[in-house]
């Protein structure tokens, strides 16, 4: 992860060694890791069919491994590639049942992810108030987090800002989106 957006050719080749190594041993947690790893580099690069064919592999085993955390992580890179192949209802379905998984679980940073990328799918075709309406959960839940570093939990909300201000611009609300572009830049700063 830490090489995924900087470095998609050294993180799709680590991903292909966890792969490599699970098959190895074998190490089945390895080689699901390995297998959601690289679903989320094709999805970066845009091989969006080859993504959904690696994070299937991956969420089918860390299911019979009995890894519900896991298995709603690769569904992170899922929800986005199936609704840019164009299965927008499956994708928010899955979201949904994601979702879900993280509250039961728990983990309501992941819970946030996955409506990040949900409010995403909803901006692509054109449903803006769900989408704002998912922006202002994520920014009354990230603040109150105390499981992840605080860095990250800033930049959590500084890009949950950006997407929210550009869906107002969108709508006309012209006002609130420069405000909220102001306060991200200023954490980003």
């Amino acid at each position: 992860l830490n090489q995924l957006y900087t470095d998609p050719s050294t993180s799709l080749k680590i991903a292909e060694l966890l792969i490599f190594f699970g098959e190895l041993v074998p190490h089945k947690p390895s080689h699901a890791l390995g297998s959601k790893a690289k679903g989320d580099v094709l999805r970066i690069i845009g091989m969006h069919k080859a993504a959904l064919d690696c994070l299937d592999v991956a969420g089918e085993e860390f299911l019979l491994l009995g890894d519900q955390g896991n298995w709603g992580r690769s569904r992170v890179s899922w929800i986005l590639s199936r609704a840019w192949l164009g299965d927008v209802e499956e994708a928010l379905q899955e979201a949904e049942r994601a979702r879900n998984t993280f509250v039961r679980l728990n983990e309501p940073y992941w819970a946030c992810v996955i409506d990040h990328n949900t409010a995403l799918i909803y901006k692509q075709v054109g449903r803006y108030q769900e989408a704002l309406e998912l922006y202002k959960r994520m920014l009354a839940i990230y603040p109150t987090l105390q499981d992840q570093e605080e860095v990250l939990i800033q930049r959590a909300i500084a890009l949950a800002k950006v997407s929210y201000s550009i869906t107002l611009a969108w709508v006309g609300e012209f006002d609130q989106a420069y405000q909220l572009e102001q306060e991200a830049q200023a954490t980003f700063s």
